[in-house]
Parts: C-alpha cells; structure tokens; sequence
C-alpha cells in the first residue's frame, strides 16, 4: 500500500514540478501563446508509428483502449516539390489523413490564409508557414511535385514515366511542428495534401503512416486509481494525504521554478524534473529501498510529506514539523528560482543625458 502511495506522490511530483518548469520557460520565452495554440489545435500525447504499417488493425486496437481519448492516423506520402526540370528543390514531408480525423479532431493546423484542402480533390494542397517562405508560395500558387515510389509498384509505373503533379495552394498554416519541432519531421517545411491524393497515389507511394493519440487526462486516471485504493483500504486520515499531495505539488513546483530559469531547454528541464523526483521518491519508500530509514535521507524534499501522510495515514497524529519541513524546501527552491530570473533578465539600458 505504501509503494501504491508512493507511485501517485511521484506521479503529482513530476506533473507539479514540470508545471512549474514550463510555465517559467514560457514566461521567458513565448508567454503562453504556445501552450494556448496546443490547446486550441487540440494537440495530441503521443505519436505512434510502429515497424511496418499500423494500419491493419494496430492504431484501431490502440484506440480502444480506456487510456486512449481519441485516435487520427495518418500517412506520409513520398513526393517532393521539384522544379521545372523535375529536379527536387526542397526537403519536405508530405502527409495526407487515413480518414476525416487527422487535421480536423487532433492536430487541427491554424490556418494563416486560406483553408485546408477538402478530402475529395487531389489536386489541393496546404503548406506550412517555412515551406511558403521557402517556396515562394501564397494561397492560389501552383507547386509541381514528383512522386517517388517507396516500393515497388503493382502496375509497374515507375517514376520517370509517372506524369508530375501539379498541386494548387489552397492555405497557408502553422502546425506545432513548425513552431516548436521536436521529431527529425517537424524540422523541414510540411505539405498537407488531401486524402483523394493518397488513395490516387496508392500504397506504392506511401512513405510511412502514424498515428496521433490524445490520452485521458490525468485526472480521470488519478480518480480511478483513488477509487481502487479506497476499495481495499481506507486511511486513517484522507484529508492528511490530500495536504501531503498539496505540500509535495508546491515544493516541486518551485523546483520547477527553479530548473525552468536554469537550464536552456525544455527536454533537459523535463528530464531533470523526471530524474530527481523518481530519484526523491525511490529512496523513501521502504519497500523497495532497504535504507529507507537512514538519517540522509531527512535532506531530500519529499521527506517531509511523505513522513507527514505516513504519520496521519496510519496513526491519526499530524507532524506540523513535517509539514514546515516542506514549506522550507518550497520557500528555499521559490527564492533560488526568483533570484536566478532576476539575474538572467535583461537590464534596461542607461539613458544618459547630453
């Protein structure tokens, strides 16, 4: 039962303190204008694209289940925009959905001009804002492309006999890709072309496929994983364990605080929050750490209120030393982070009078 409690203060560690961490990075950065475009563009968790192909089943089986929310395959297509000789101008990935989700329930692009191309015209195409920049390109431009087969083809049409597309513009957009890349995909200009393309094009142009997942919120997790908790055992002190999470959220909030003014990125940010609260939390429990009683371990954060939910949890006594332990870690990893922010921000220019 111990390790069970421990497993979820972790888990409300992480998500505090990576709270904190990206709150700070954007204040520094962007503001939230980011996370409002996730928000808005309906962002999915994850990106599955398995060995092979996933579309024979895989990502359906995927999407049923519980922890899945929502599912929008998609599939790369192997065309490059060329110029007038058909020479490849430009690197680039070119996606089409596997069905209406891809682009209208997950990963709905902020369209800058235009609209997105409908899914009965193969001839229309959407490009994000670094490829129009790159190509010239605005809403009604014509770009040529060639088809690259990815396999060998079933009617024996090879490329060079395979005619060039010609592909009308019909918006221009902005994806999280292109803003904030993160894959090796979202790092050159993306073309997304319409699902009568693909089915045009067949399987031997098919470069890859994938699928966006948006997972259930965490919330939704936490409460079935409280009701299974309470099924089997019920502690001697709920509202203790409820101030344990809150102490431990606001110490690792302000170390995320802390890390966000630190470090340059978010996945070094992200890794350290990771890291030293799997760290933190492992060497309490005394299930799986056999030192868990040691003297040391009172100078680590989570000591506190993991004493503090042991203590009412168990024995109905609540440790107000345990839980000002905790407020001191809090208080001490807010003023570093403050300070750091103070040092790192920009000072005004002096102004002097002639």
């Amino acid at each position: 039962m111990s390790l069970a409690l421990l497993i979820a203060f972790a888990g409300g560690c992480v998500l505090a303190a990576a709270a904190g961490a990206s709150r700070t990075a954007g204040a520094s950065r962007t503001g939230s204008a980011y996370q409002r475009f996730l928000v808005a563009s309906r962002a999915s968790d994850v990106l599955l694209s398995p060995v092979g192909t996933g579309l024979g089943g895989y990502y359906a089986a995927v999407g049923r289940l519980p922890s899945v929310a929502a599912m929008a395959p998609i599939i790369g297509l192997s065309i490059v925009p060329v110029d007038p000789d058909g020479r490849p101008v430009l690197a680039a990935v070119a996606a089409a959905p596997a069905d209406g989700r891809w682009g209208h329930l997950l990963e709905i692009p902020k369209v800058l001009a235009g609209r997105l191309p409908l899914a009965d015209r193969p001839g229309e195409i959407a490009v994000d804002q670094n490829g129009a920049r790159a190509l010239g390109l605005r809403v009604g431009s014509t770009l040529a492309m060639k088809a690259l087969p990815a396999g060998p083809s079933p009617t024996g049409d090879s490329a060079a006999r395979r005619p060039l597309l010609r592909e009308r513009v019909v918006g221009i957009v902005v994806t999280r890709g292109s803003v904030h890349p993160v894959t090796n995909l979202d790092k050159v200009p993306a073309i997304l072309a319409s699902t009568a393309l693909r089915r045009q094009l067949g399987p031997a142009y098919t470069a890859f496929d994938g699928a966006y997942a948006a997972l259930v919120q965490a919330v939704a997790i936490g409460a079935y994983a409280a009701a299974i908790l309470l099924f089997f055992w019920r502690p001697a002190g709920i509202w203790t364990i409820a101030v344990t999470f809150m102490l431990a959220a606001a110490t690792y909030a302000a170390l995320g605080l802390l890390i966000g003014v630190t470090v340059r990125g978010d996945l070094e940010g992200f890794f350290l929050i990771i890291m030293i609260s799997l760290i933190d939390t492992f060497l309490q429990n005394p299930v799986g750490n056999p030192l868990a009683n040691k003297p040391l371990l009172q100078f680590f954060p989570s000591y506190g209120p993991t004493q503090f939910a042991a203590a009412g949890a168990f024995h109905h006594q609540i440790l107000v030393g345990m839980a000002a332990l905790s407020l001191a870690w809090t208080a001490a990893f807010a003023v570093l982070g403050l300070a750091v922010l103070r040092l790192r921000m920009p000072r005004p220019a002096r102004v002097t009078a002639l």
